[in-house]
């Protein structure tokens, strides 16, 4: 994302710019306009990373586009399963940064979550978060979103005007969804991908969605 669309996200209340890839516009190697909403970001002031491009520089490092790192590729089960999950191809760094740069990707809560990992949202954290996270979706306007954990899910689906669009198992139960905003996106949850999650199980459920005409 340039300097030019980041002043669409300046006055909306988020806390980080969204990763945008530079294919996401034209739907990129799927055709199709997709975001990625994940749950939250840690850290503090202190942390040199801790500014409003975290969301950009946790994808850039993943795809060797990280200023000053050479062209470095790092690697994180996190992030490999969500390659894994929307991909039938190989995870080489050529397709990982095509896939990262067909999508759109951000973190639902806007503020730290506690100075470490594995610390969870407050209830206010979900409350406040939702309008930027809305508005957010008003500027990208995606075709499909797509949620990263089922503890996420429940906290926010129901702050979303939608309806029910299709009743299904596959995601605990959660349905997909599709969004009463300008073009009616299609929403739906994952597990969240790291300890315990299969993308060989979730891989054709997304692309089922995915290429839906």
């Amino acid at each position: 994302m340039t300097d030019s669309p980041k002043k669409d996200f300046k006055d909306i209340g988020l806390t980080w710019f969204p990763w945008i890839g530079n294919n996401y516009e034209n739907g990129g190697i799927f055709n199709k306009k997709i975001l990625i909403l994940g749950e939250s970001h840690y850290g503090t002031i202190k942390d040199a990373w801790f500014n409003e491009n975290l969301t950009r520089l946790s994808i850039q490092q993943k795809i060797g586009e990280a200023t000053g790192e050479n062209g470095k590729f790092y690697k994180k089960a996190f992030h490999t399963n969500i390659f894994k999950a929307f991909n039938e191809k190989p995870a080489t760094n050529e397709n990982k940064v095509d896939f990262w740069h067909s999508v759109a990707y951000f973190n639902y809560v806007q503020g730290s979550v506690g100075d470490k990992p594995r610390v969870r949202p407050i209830k206010d954290d979900w409350e406040k978060s939702f309008q930027p996270t809305l508005d957010s979706i008003k500027i990208l306007k995606p075709d499909l979103i797509v949620v990263l954990g089922y503890t996420l899910w429940k906290n926010i689906w129901h702050r979303f005007e939608n309806d029910v669009y299709e009743e299904t198992t596959f995601n605990n139960n959660h349905n997909i969804h599709k969004l009463r905003t300008d073009n009616n996106p299609l929403m739906f949850c994952i597990k969240h991908p790291s300890s315990g999650f299969s993308s060989d199980y979730f891989r054709p459920k997304i692309l089922k969605y995915i290429n839906e005409k």
